[in-house]
């Protein structure tokens, strides 16, 4: 990457591997922590400064730039849905291995890529 490109600290990709990581290790508190930063994001966009803010956010490059990244660093497997405990998309990839024919394989690529 080039310098025209930008650069990232090392801690920024630190914060960002160690974001990944803690919200794949607690997916059912990451799916809480979600669920209630999003509804109170809708509470406050009720207000008339969060109806503000709200506009604003839905106009800025950098906003769009930011989900392109959260989307990145969740893959995407998080819902914005304040009954759901796990993540739909993370059962279903366990359902889906489990019921591989490789399924020793695919455990032994898994510990692998996790240092496990």
């Amino acid at each position: 990457m080039s310098e025209a490109e930008g650069s990232l600290e090392e801690r920024d990709w630190e914060v960002l591997r160690a974001a990944h990581r803690a919200m794949f290790r607690h997916p059912a508190a990451m799916q809480a922590a979600l669920s209630a930063l999003a509804a109170e994001g809708r509470r406050y966009a009720q207000t008339p400064e969060g109806a503000e803010l709200k506009a604003r956010l839905a106009e800025s490059e950098i906003m769009h730039r930011a989900r392109v990244l959260w989307s990145v660093t969740t893959m995407g497997v998080f819902e914005d849905e304040p009954d759901v405990t796990m993540p739909s998309a993370i059962l279903e990839s366990i359902c889906r291995v489990a019921t591989s024919t490789a399924l020793e394989a695919h455990a032994v690529r898994l510990m692998e890529e996790l240092n496990v």
